[in-house]
């Protein structure tokens, strides 16, 4: 035979593996992240801290990015033996670059936090922030490597 076969008890493994790596990557994206997100606008007056998942999307969306996730991190595990496997965990971190985005643009329309402070009632400052470059800096940084690490780990098995 061509590949290595796998048994029912080392599917169903690969499959339990898979739904814990999706539930991860759910708890991170829907849960920690928007926490921490709502954190840093509210600590800069920015708004009201709304780090709750019920806000922030639509049950319909919720329920369509969990079973991505979810659904991914199941069929990446199993084929992990074959080349659609790097793909699926590629598709997974850019998932979850595109929920980042989301995110920014859900706490900071525009891209921008703004707090404003009284320093007497006729005069009153106001700051600006701009996060989109910085944002965008960090999807390059951190997403595009976890993009392409599944190919780099998967032909070095090969090899």
């Amino acid at each position: 035979m061509g590949g290595k076969v796998m048994n029912y008890r080392s599917i169903i493994n690969e499959v339990l593996k898979g739904v814990l790596d999706g539930l991860l990557y759910v708890v991170v994206y829907f849960y920690l992240l928007p926490l921490l997100l709502g954190y840093m606008v509210s600590s800069l007056g920015a708004g009201s801290y709304a780090g709750n998942l019920g806000g922030l999307y639509a049950p319909r969306v919720t329920i369509i990015y969990i079973a991505l996730f979810e659904g991914l991190s199941v069929a990446s595990r199993i084929l992990k033996e074959n080349a659609l496997s790097p793909f699926l965990e590629s598709l997974e971190s850019l998932l979850g670059a595109f929920v980042v985005l989301y995110l920014v643009n859900v706490y900071m329309p525009g891209g921008y936090a703004e707090a404003s402070m009284r320093l007497s009632p006729a005069e009153a400052v106001t700051v600006r922030i701009g996060f989109y470059p910085l944002i965008m800096i960090m999807v390059l940084a951190v997403y595009l490597p976890l993009a392409v690490v599944p190919y780099i780990e998967f032909f070095m098995k090969e090899r």
